[in-house]
């Protein structure tokens, strides 16, 4: 809640006393609405923070169809980053590093049992010609999010991502 209060701070500009009271020949045109520097400061920073997704709106895509919920539009516009966990499974034969993946909510669902369904599968592929450590444990990928649908040996993805960074999981 106090962060919601530092983000929104507003300093009414101009507003004379007679207005604040209600006089009727005061002019309300005068009140400037502007955010202060910290805030304004606080809102740039949380606005380049990535945005934390949960595989629970990823399933909100109608893969069938392709129909989008609100929250996946958002997620899939332009300059929107964001930050999903879940589990690696390599798509190259390199054991220790590779520069394409999937991201699953589960571990190994893709390779010994039947394949998640499309809209819970991420196929991730690292900006540029950067490899990725591959991680057994739990990781969070960060990167620009899109529909778009691949196949792969271990099953359909109906997202895409440009990975920005692979990291270990931590709550």
């Amino acid at each position: 809640m106090q962060s919601l209060f530092a983000t929104g701070v507003v300093v009414l500009v101009g507003l004379s006393m007679n207005w604040l009271f209600g006089s009727p020949d005061s002019d309300p045109s005068d009140a400037v609405l502007r955010p202060t520097p910290k805030a304004a400061a606080t809102a740039h920073a949380e606005a380049r923070k990535p945005q934390a997704v949960d595989w629970q709106t990823l399933r909100e895509l109608d893969y069938q169809t392709g129909a989008k919920s609100p929250a996946i539009a958002h997620l899939v516009s332009d300059g929107v980053i964001v930050r999903v966990p879940g589990f690696m499974v390599a798509l190259e034969d390199a054991a220790d590093a590779v520069t394409e993946f999937l991201l699953i909510p589960y571990p190994m669902s893709c390779v010994h049992v039947p394949p998640p369904p499309p809209n819970l599968m991420i196929h991730v592929k690292m900006a540029g010609t950067q490899k990725q450590k591959v991680f057994w444990d739990p990781v969070w990928v960060q990167g620009r999010l899109q529909v778009v649908e691949t196949a792969s040996p271990y099953g359909e993805a109906a997202y895409t991502m440009t990975g920005m960074l692979v990291e270990p999981y931590q709550p």
